[in-house]
């Protein structure tokens, strides 16, 4: 039988399906589609609110205590637009998808999905506070279950949409102690996507070659906080210290413990925060997150930043370290809007799973080729980052 003429609505879905079984990390993340944008499109700095889970405060005896809802929202911004391009021949056209797609569309769609995922988990382990600190040494089993232990403290659901995107090395390292632990599954097939390696000690465990090297800021003298007050807040006032501080660095300060998630008590951990703006040192204010709150439904230090509370930063300084990450799917959200469809030319716009791409295509009719660009456009955030936790290994 001869084959039909493919069309662009058959060539965007085969790319969108190809693209969708490379996304090893956002394929385990929340993914939302926004359509209201389905007919208009989008552009970046469009922005949709995602709302967060409230909170209240348990009352003691027969008195009711009155409480305001207070609902809590992450706005997530459509700030990033990632392409690829491609040209082929009519005669092309005429082949059947699946040698269309391994010849054309394969290469270009993993290489697409590996910025995206790229782009994506550089943004997002900046926001996770909570972290294993284990630099300097190889992946262990204990790291394991103490990334466990924090997303069981901070009361992240036991069900089977828990990863651990592991980095090269560290698979290496773990891959012998916990082999025998890797169980096949029933539904395999339902949940398989590429980097997927087994499941042990309530994660999902995936591989990948993308995740970031972080090095601590050149922090090398004693942060102090300020010395005449309490603090609360994302911005605290440093009195003192020398070196400097990078967006992604999880930071403690003396006495600040955390709180259990719901019933408010002291927790023997310090609590940590990691630092979202670069700090260049000495006196002057450092953005953290998430923001310390001493009281209310959401309360989650054991006190306000004492005064002159000495500041301490996981890792060593100026010293990299590799990491990988233990998140619930919940902990993040990515997602996509629909990009304007083009008046010339030929165009196609195709939706699966949260995820929307565009295909647009123009004719050289001296050469006859078909010049053809792959667009998404996308935002990322982490909603809930307290359903997630680093891993920092050497």
């Amino acid at each position: 039988m001869a084959n039909k003429t493919l069309t662009m609505d058959m060539i965007t879905r085969e790319a969108l399906r190809i693209l969708h079984a490379n996304l090893s990390f956002i394929g385990n993340v929340d993914r939302q589609y926004d359509s209201k944008f389905a007919n208009s499109g989008a552009k970046i700095g469009s922005s949709l609110d995602i709302r967060k889970p409230e909170m209240g405060i348990v009352g003691d005896g027969r008195v009711l205590t009155v409480q305001d809802s207070e609902e809590q929202f992450t706005t997530l911004e459509i700030d990033t637009r990632k392409h690829i391009g491609l040209s082929f021949t009519s005669e092309e056209l005429t082949l059947h998808i699946d040698d269309f797609a391994k010849r054309k569309l394969e290469p270009r769609m993993a290489q697409l999905a590996s910025v995206i995922e790229a782009d994506v988990i550089n943004k997002l382990y900046k926001q996770v506070y909570q972290q294993v600190d284990n630099s300097g040494s190889s992946a262990t089993f204990t790291n394991l279950l103490g990334a466990q232990k924090i997303l069981f403290d901070s009361l992240c659901p036991d069900d089977n949409n828990i990863a651990m995107l592991l980095n090269s090395q560290s698979n290496m390292e773990l891959s012998d102690s916990l082999k025998g632990q890797f169980n096949p599954k029933s539904d395999i097939s339902d949940i398989f996507r590429k980097g997927y390696t087994g499941s042990a000690s309530g994660f999902n465990f995936f591989r990948s070659s993308l995740l970031p090297v972080h090095v601590p800021g050149g922090e090398d003298g004693a942060y102090l906080a300020d010395d005449t007050t309490a603090q609360t807040g994302s911005s605290i006032h440093i009195d003192t210290g020398t070196g400097t501080l990078l967006k992604g660095d999880v930071v403690t300060f003396t006495g600040v413990y955390r709180v259990h998630a719901e019933t408010k008590a002291a927790q023997k951990e310090l609590a940590t925060f990691v630092v979202t703006v670069n700090y260049a040192g000495g006196e002057g204010d450092l953005q953290i997150e998430p923001p310390v709150v001493a009281t209310g439904a959401y309360k989650n230090v054991s006190q306000a930043i004492p005064d002159g509370a000495a500041m301490s930063v996981h890792g060593t300084a100026d010293t990299s370290h590799r990491m990988s990450l233990g998140f619930h799917k919940e902990a993040f959200t990515f997602a996509t809007a629909d990009l304007v469809m083009p008046k010339s030319g030929e165009a196609s716009r195709q939706v699966m799973d949260g995820i929307s791409m565009r295909m647009w295509q123009a004719s050289d009719i001296v050469n006859d080729t078909h010049i053809t660009r792959i667009d998404v456009m996308y935002g990322s955030t982490s909603q809930r980052p307290e359903l997630a936790v680093r891993m920092a290994t050497q």
